[in-house]
């Protein structure tokens, strides 16, 4: 799954050597063995779409970020404090319903949110003891407006 963006840059090379053969090959022979050995690449590579295709119909998939995204939703948290990584698959698995305030700015309306609203903005951590009270979602922690440590309290 991880590799799968890769596999789509997998069709430009048989595509290109598919238009270079039946551009200036004349032989019939030699085109028709591109076209075949382009054929089957085009196929291995569709077989490998159709697979992660159907495993994401049959099942949703499930992960850290997939449940923190549906926790967010579910308790109607629209701000987030987190470091880059958890802001961009939250906000992507959420429609941009969950704002997020990043060490990384990516989205220039979402840090603004966020900062115009930080009283209602909860933290999310990699790490537990970042806050009293956090609430575990998969493997990540979420931590209410306002309850999250100093960064001296933090290195004790």
């Amino acid at each position: 799954f991880f590799t799968m963006r890769y596999m789509v840059l997998s069709v430009f090379i048989p595509s290109g050597a598919l238009v270079l053969a039946l551009e200036r090959e004349r032989g019939r022979l030699a085109r028709a063995a591109v076209i075949g050995i382009c054929a089957v690449w085009f196929g291995v590579v569709a077989a490998g779409h159709v697979t992660v295709l159907r495993g994401f119909i049959a099942e949703r998939p499930v992960g850290s970020y997939r449940q923190l995204a549906d926790y967010l939703v579910a308790h109607d948290i629209t701000y987030i404090e987190a470091d880059y990584w958890i802001g961009y698959h939250v906000a992507f698995l959420t429609g941009e319903r969950v704002r997020a305030l990043t060490n990384f700015d990516r989205i220039l309306d979402h840090q603004r949110a966020v900062s115009a609203n930080r009283d209602q903005a909860w933290s999310v951590w990699r790490r537990d003891g970042q806050c009293a009270n956090s609430t575990r979602v998969g493997a990540l922690y979420v931590c209410a407006p306002g309850t999250a440590r100093s960064a001296e309290q933090r290195m004790r």
